[in-house]
């Protein structure tokens, strides 16, 4: 595990160092953003940066630290540890007039004197349509072409007109192999209107410690990952909930629905309904304040105390159905009478707990 120094030093040397080099440094974007109506939460250094996508500024860009959500995890049921849905990054926008050789020049002294990664360590993943990004880095970095599908070298914003292609940075280390960031050309109507170079803070800390799971970052190892991530992400979206002034737009409150729904059911799953543990979770290490903590276990409680009315009612029901079975109702009508019911009162992971003979 890390601490919240470790953080703070790749973010604040990210910053400096490219500060130093003439880059503005740019306000971050809330977690629930303001200004980005498409989105449910800040999920990348470039929205905050998408303004200057039809505007002009001055070079070299702009630097910005943020912090970020994905409920990739979530959505795919997929916590295999390789990330989690909240994580923190770092960014340059750069400016299309800029001499690339000079930004990749920068980029390398960056990588190899501030974070210390041997430069035989690095590899350069591109296309056959992104080769000409990879540039003089050719010259002291390995470059693998075409390892990936196409898809993987492009890159979408949230516009129709406006697309992005690019390589990855992958660093070779003592347990293997992983991404550190990207370096990606951005059009509008297939003109250049800037360049971006970014990476995670926890992908870079697990890079340098060697791990190859970014839970083992911020949470140790031997954790139920599921578990610990959906209460990560859901107590920083608590508190990004304090500090939201204005309304919330209908894909944020069905994402936030959809987080709660999945963070209740795997407290009943994995820790019979008792959201205590919360309190001993690292919140500092993710900036989040112990009260909010303290409100998150309070919403949670009633939550799962409506879990289980529902577990009973559901239970009463079955036993209600198969009376009416003995009775002489036949099987083809409990049954559609029991689909009717679950789909009514959205019982599906009610289901799946009494299923797997949680009875809370």
């Amino acid at each position: 595990m890390v601490n919240s120094d470790e953080i703070k030093k790749i973010s604040d040397g990210f910053v400096n160092y490219f500060k130093s080099k003439g880059y503005i440094l740019h306000d971050s974007e809330p977690i629930i953003p303001i200004h980005d109506k498409t989105i449910a939460f800040t999920n990348a250094t470039i929205v905050p940066l998408k303004t200057f996508f039809t505007k002009s500024y001055n070079p070299p860009g702009f630097v910005v630290y943020q912090p970020c959500i994905r409920l990739w995890n979530i959505v795919n049921n997929n916590f295999d540890g390789s990330f989690t849905s909240f994580f923190r990054m770092v960014s340059i926008l750069i400016h299309p007039g800029i001499e690339l050789n000079k930004v990749r020049s920068e980029i390398s002294e960056y990588l190899e004197h501030i974070l210390n990664i041997s430069a035989d360590s690095i590899m350069v993943h591109s296309s056959k349509l992104t080769d000409d990004l990879v540039g003089d880095w050719r010259k002291k970095y390995k470059v693998v072409q075409d390892e990936f599908e196409s898809k993987f070298y492009k890159w979408n914003y949230g516009f129709s007109d406006i697309k992005g292609r690019g390589v990855t940075l992958f660093i070779k280390f003592a347990n293997g192999c992983r991404e550190l960031g990207n370096f990606v050309e951005i059009t509008k109507n297939k003109k250049v209107i800037g360049y971006e170079f970014g990476f995670g803070i926890e992908s870079c800390l697990g890079i340098i410690h060697g791990y190859s799971s970014n839970f083992d970052i911020l949470f140790g190892k031997n954790i139920n990952k599921k578990l610990f991530d959906i209460t990560s992400v859901r107590g920083v979206i608590e508190q990004a909930l304090v500090l939201h002034k204005g309304k919330l737009n209908g894909t944020t409150l069905s994402s936030i629905r959809k987080v709660d729904n999945e963070l209740v059911y795997a407290i009943c799953e994995f820790c019979n309904g008792d959201p205590s543990y919360i309190r001993n979770m690292n919140w500092d290490l993710l900036d989040v304040k112990l009260e909010i903590v303290e409100n998150l276990i309070s919403f949670l409680d009633k939550k799962i105390k409506q879990v289980r009315i529902d577990i009973k009612l559901f239970i009463d029901y079955k036993i209600y159905l198969n009376r009416m079975i003995k009775l002489g109702r036949g099987q083809d009508w409990a049954t559609k009478k029991m689909e009717s019911y679950m789909q009514k009162n959205n019982y599906y992971k009610v289901v799946d707990l009494f299923n797997k003979n949680i009875i809370l």
